[in-house]
């Protein structure tokens, strides 16, 4: 006897639960091809780029009828705002008497930020009554060498403090002691290496102090400046040295005892900045003792110092009292002078 084949709606009663589970997984597929299409729209077509440059704010849009100007790349140029910040942050690690915690903040930080520029470094350690101090170079160039050198440690105490109560407190060193520093660790991040015809030198000094006496007076001992002198090899161009740099009141004249041409030098590209107001060419009446170490062992040098900073060796020598706007013109002034010397 022939055996009778079900029809195909008895075959689709008996077989329903795989026909609904086939819907499913076609229906999943499909679901998960359309996704996945626009997962790829949202992520592979536009790359992912590791920025080359500072973000900077997006162009506005043009108007209708004009034609946007191509961009044109720009190099970083001295920031005095940055520098403010530098000079802060060093503050912020606390007084830089040789032998403190706040003085070994600082070297570690200064050499951080010089590693980040790429300059090449040295340290010079030497003692002074049993005490190690630090000189830090920072070297980049070939050839004739000019040397930027300023001081970053701190007065042991607060001796010219108008409040007698404060005078045997450290000093915060913000201008004396933080804003040289500041200009230099800022000339290391913005100069165009690539613009200079020789080496530059960025010296940060120790030893500008000696421990407090014992009745509390300061020495100035120039030490870190001997030592750097002493070290120098011959084919040394100029010695600039920066101190007091950033005071609101900010006025600088040519020290007597400082090289005639480093220092003309150096006054003409402040002119040619705008800056003759600040950088008065006129002589100093008195003569600067770190200047005059460089100067007895022949080399032309000149400073940018302030001498006239009326919170020196003060408990009010804090940062509120400096000015980006007078440290930008000290480091433009410096960058341009060394970028110069490559033209």
């Amino acid at each position: 006897m022939e055996e009778t084949r079900p029809g195909l709606g008895q075959r689709l009663r008996n077989n329903w639960l795989e026909l609904l589970l086939l819907l499913i997984f076609v229906a999943a597929i499909a679901w998960i091809a359309t996704t996945a299409r626009g997962v790829y729209k949202a992520v592979a077509v536009v790359p992912t780029e590791t920025p080359t440059t500072t973000p900077t704010a997006p162009p506005r849009a043009e108007q209708p009828g004009t034609v946007a100007a191509t961009p044109q790349p720009q190099r970083d140029t001295f920031d005095g705002q940055l520098a403010a910040r530098i000079a802060t942050d060093l503050v912020d690690a606390g007084p830089r008497v040789v032998g403190s915690d706040g003085h070994l903040a600082a070297v570690g930080q200064m050499i951080g930020q010089l590693r980040q520029s790429a300059w090449g470094l040295q340290q010079q350690s030497f003692t002074v009554e049993d005490l190690q101090h630090t000189n830090i170079i920072a070297r980049s160039g070939n050839g004739d060498i000019i040397v930027v050198a300023a001081h970053y440690d701190t007065a042991p105490v607060s001796d010219l403090d108008p409040d007698e109560a404060n005078r045997l407190t450290p000093s915060p060193g913000a201008n004396d002691g933080a804003s040289g520093p500041a200009i230099l660790l800022e000339l290391a991040r913005s100069l165009d290496k690539d613009a200079l015809n020789g080496q530059v030198w960025l010296a940060f000094l120790d030893g500008k102090y000696t421990p407090a006496s014992v009745d509390g007076s300061v020495q100035e001992a120039d030490s870190g400046a001997s030592a750097l002198a002493q070290a120098l090899p011959d084919n040394v161009k100029a010695v600039i040295l920066v101190d007091l740099a950033g005071d609101a009141d900010q006025r600088f004249t040519i020290l007597p005892n400082g090289d005639p041409q480093v220092a003309a030098d150096l006054w003409a590209v402040a002119e040619q900045l705008g800056y003759a107001r600040w950088f008065v060419p006129e002589t100093s009446a008195a003569p600067d003792s770190s200047v005059q170490l460089f100067a007895d062992l022949g080399l032309p040098t000149s400073a940018i110092v302030d001498s006239d900073y009326s919170y020196l060796r003060t408990t009010g020598d804090t940062p509120d009292k400096l000015s980006s706007g007078s440290l930008e013109r000290v480091g433009r002034v410096l960058e341009v002078y060394l970028e110069k010397q490559g033209q």
